[in-house]
C-alpha cells in the first residue's frame, strides 16, 4: 500500500510553525476518506491540553514545539484500538510527510498517552 498525497496547505501551515510567523505551538494532521492528508487543527495550548487530544480509537499525526526545548517533535499517533486498515494508511504515509515536513527534530510512533510524555519529547 502506498501513501496518500499531502495537501500542500500542510506545507504551509508547518513553515509558518517553524519560522515562527503565527502564534501556534502544533499541528494536528489526519488522513481524509483516504484521499488526503489535512489539517485537522493548529493552535497553541498548553502540552496536557495537547497531549489530551489524542483519542484512543483514531490515528493521527501531530507536530509539536516541545515544552523543554522548543525543539519541532513529530508523533505518529496509532493506537492499538483504532481499525487496522486506518493503522496501516497512516503508517504507508508517514514518510511522504515527514519528507515534506523537512526540518523535524525527533520522530516519535505512540500507540499510547504515556509515550508522548513531556519526557519522550526531549
Amino acid at each position: 500500500m502506498s501513501g496518500v498525497p499531502v495537501n500542500p496547505a500542510c506545507v504551509t501551515e508547518w513553515t509558518a510553525l517553524k519560522l515562527k510567523k503565527k502564534d501556534i505551538n502544533y499541528i494536528i494532521y489526519k488522513v481524509e476518506k483516504e484521499r488526503e492528508i489535512v489539517i485537522e487543527e493548529a493552535g497553541k495550548v498548553a502540552y496536557d491540553d495537547f497531549k489530551a487530544k489524542f483519542d484512543t480509537s483514531t490515528c493521527r499525526y501531530a507536530v509539536v514545539e516541545a515544552p523543554t526545548n522548543r525543539k519541532l517533535v513529530f508523533i505518529m499517533w496509532t493506537p492499538g484500538s483504532a481499525p487496522v486498515k486506518e493503522r496501516m494508511i497512516y503508517a504507508s504515509s508517514r514518510q511522504g510527510l515527514l519528507d515534506k515536513l523537512g526540518g523535524v527534530s525527533k520522530s516519535i510512533q505512540a500507540t499510547g498517552h504515556s509515550e508522548i510524555a513531556k519526557e519522550a519529547l526531549v
